[in-house]
C-alpha cells in the first residue's frame, strides 16, 4: 500500500510540475517580455520540468555590473541554442547596454545548462529575458509606511544558512 501511495504521490506531483505555468513563457510558447519570441511547445514542456533551477542556478552567477560613467539599467533577452552536439551559443535579441548584455551572458556562460537539458532529443532554442534595474533608497517610504525600519535579504542568501533540525537523539 504504501508503493502504492508513493506512486500517487509522484505522478501528482509530475501532474502538478507539467501544469505550471512558466514564469517566463505562456502556454503557447511566447515570451511574457516580448510576445514576438516564440519557443516550440516541446520546449516550453521540457523548459517548465527544469525552470526553477535553471533561473536559481543563472540568477546566483548573475553580477549587476559597475559602470563608472553612469547607472545602466534595462531589458537584456539572450537566445540560447543547444545543438546535437550539446554546443551551447548565445545571440543577444535585446539589446539595453553593452555591460549589461556582457553581464547578461557572462551569467549564462559560468551556469550549468546542460544539466538541465541533458535528455534532450533535439537541438534547442529558448530564451531568457533579463531585467537589471536599479533601486533607490526606500528607507524613508518604508520608515513611513511601517514605522520601522526594514531591511531586505533575498531567501536564496538565507538559504545557505539555514540547517534541517534533527529531533533524532
Amino acid at each position: 500500500m504504501r508503493f502504492l501511495s508513493l506512486i500517487f504521490i509522484l505522478s501528482l506531483n509530475s501532474i502538478l510540475v507539467l501544469s505550471q505555468e512558466s514564469f517566463i513563457y505562456y502556454q503557447d510558447g511566447r515570451l511574457k517580455m516580448d510576445t514576438n519570441l516564440v519557443v516550440e511547445k516541446r520546449v516550453v514542456r521540457v523548459f517548465n520540468l527544469s525552470e526553477m533551477g535553471l533561473l536559481e542556478n543563472i540568477y546566483s552567477n548573475l553580477e549587476y555590473p559597475n559602470s563608472s560613467k553612469f547607472a545602466v539599467e534595462g531589458l537584456v533577452i539572450v537566445q540560447v541554442d543547444i545543438n546535437d552536439e550539446n554546443k551551447i551559443s548565445y545571440k543577444i535579441i535585446r539589446y539595453a547596454d553593452q555591460t549589461l548584455s556582457n553581464a547578461a551572458v557572462k551569467a549564462l556562460e559560468t551556469s550549468i545548462i546542460l544539466d538541465f537539458f541533458s535528455n534532450k532529443k533535439k537541438p534547442i532554442r529558448f530564451y531568457i529575458p533579463f531585467m537589471f534595474q536599479i533601486l533607490d533608497d526606500s528607507f524613508y517610504d518604508d520608515l513611513k509606511n511601517n514605522n520601522s525600519i526594514v531591511i531586505r535579504g533575498a531567501y536564496g542568501a538565507l538559504k545557505s544558512y539555514m540547517v534541517p533540525i534533527n529531533n533524532k537523539k
